[in-house]
């Protein structure tokens, strides 16, 4: 637990400066060595989840805890509950990624999910997110409702949830949308993430933050990575372009 604790001393000292320039950690070590579920459960921990029993997971870790270090481990980490109301994504990138795409992508769609917005077909996901900053979205609830006849959080999970969508829009909007299909088939088949620059990326993160966690801090833990740069040969430069945008706020 002392790397826990060691991270969590770092973590807090630069939420008291303000922000980190550079706010991400490369955990590395040993084939075996833990990293994998030491990186999993402490972004776990942060997104506040519950364990089937009902005691949630930063309680059972720091309650395991026998190292020399477990009272200030626990100081530690109330320190940071304090200064932050976090939010986190974990995930395996090899799982995660379509067609070799840029982890930043991958990072996005995983967001969506989290957040609530149509986790399977990622351009309904950007939609959706258009609506919210056009203040559209009460209305588009409100006709799917009415079109579809099923609130539209039973639909976005189906898999013809994009063309529902469709449907939805044309109703709201039959002069821009002509045919009930007119969306969909202007959209079917989009590349995951083609055309989204870390800089898109990181507007649109912050843009889903806003309307769906406001005051919420994003962690994000993403495993794997160095077998799937290895694997997939892409350039890693966007990723570390990701991670500067944050810090520039």
């Amino acid at each position: 637990m002392s790397s826990l604790w060691r991270l969590l001393t770092g973590l807090i000292e630069e939420l008291q400066k303000g922000a980190p320039a550079l706010p991400a950690s490369w955990i590395s070590g040993f084939y075996g060595s833990g990293k994998s579920s030491f990186a999993k459960l402490l972004g776990l921990a942060l997104d506040g989840l519950v364990l089937p029993g009902g005691e949630p997971l930063a309680t059972a870790l720091l309650r395991r805890d026998d190292s020399p270090k477990a009272a200030e481990l626990t100081v530690q980490w109330q320190a940071l509950s304090a200064q932050v109301d976090p939010i986190a994504v974990v995930f395996d990138i090899g799982a995660a990624a379509r067609d070799d795409e840029q982890i930043h992508s991958a990072v996005k769609r995983q967001l969506q999910r989290r957040l609530g917005y149509c986790g399977d077909i990622h351009y309904v996901a950007d939609h959706e997110l258009k609506l919210e900053l056009e203040g559209e979205w009460e209305a588009f609830l409100q006709t799917a409702q009415r079109v579809l006849g099923e609130p539209w959080d039973a639909v976005k999970t189906s898999p013809v949830a994009d063309e529902e969508f469709s449907r939805v829009l044309h109703e709201m909007n039959p002069a821009l949308y002509t045919d009930p299909l007119s969306w969909y088939e202007s959209r079917a088949g989009a590349n995951t993430g083609v055309g989204s620059s870390a800089e898109e990326t990181t507007r649109a993160i912050a843009q889903m933050l806003e309307h769906r966690a406001p005051g919420k801090t994003l962690f994000v833990v993403v495993d794997e990575v160095s077998q799937y740069i290895f694997k997939t040969r892409i350039e890693c430069w966007p990723c570390s372009r990701l991670c500067r945008r944050w810090g520039s706020g």
